[in-house]
């Protein structure tokens, strides 16, 4: 598998598991990649794609809901 890949998959499963977790997401990150060993690059991507969708999370939210028919995020 690729490491790019790879990234995409960590990071979806982590903001996943954020979601159902409260508490520092930097702390909840740190404890997910020691559980989730993996190579130094796919962490790096990892971390990165995770905190562009946290930067943008309000913006995705509104977009999910538009086309979301008879579904709530809440």
């Amino acid at each position: 598998m690729g490491k790019r890949r790879s990234a995409r998959e960590l990071a979806l499963k982590f903001l996943y598991q954020s979601e159902l977790n409260d508490g520092n997401i930097d702390e909840q990150m740190k404890l997910f990649l020691e559980r989730n060993s993996s190579q130094d690059e796919v962490e790096v991507f990892m971390k990165e794609l995770v905190r562009s969708v946290l930067k943008e999370i309000k913006e995705i939210d509104e977009i999910i809901q538009k086309f979301s028919d008879n579904w709530v995020l809440d």
